[in-house]
């Protein structure tokens, strides 16, 4: 089992999208993951543990969250957005 895996957080994350019906529940815990995914320091296992556990699109959230974080300057770089 990955470190991921490992994090109760994540499964708890998992096992409510699951349950989850309403947009605005699953918004919620989208943004949970969004902040545990940039805690892991955006370990692509991430990615890989959430599509192993059915969670398609929460993968797919989170590595475009991860395309989008590369590229947006952050308030520590000195380089201008495009």
């Amino acid at each position: 089992m990955s470190s991921v895996g490992k994090n109760w957080k994540i499964d708890e994350i998992i096992m409510n999208y699951w349950e989850t019906e309403g947009s605005k529940e699953k918004k919620k815990l989208e943004l949970e993951c969004y902040k545990e995914f940039k805690n892991s320091n955006f370990d692509p296992s991430f990615i890989d543990y959430l599509r192993e556990n059915d969670c398609q699109d929460l993968a797919d959230e989170m590595q475009h969250f991860a395309e989008i974080y590369q590229k947006v300057p952050h308030e520590h770089e000195k380089r201008l957005a495009a």
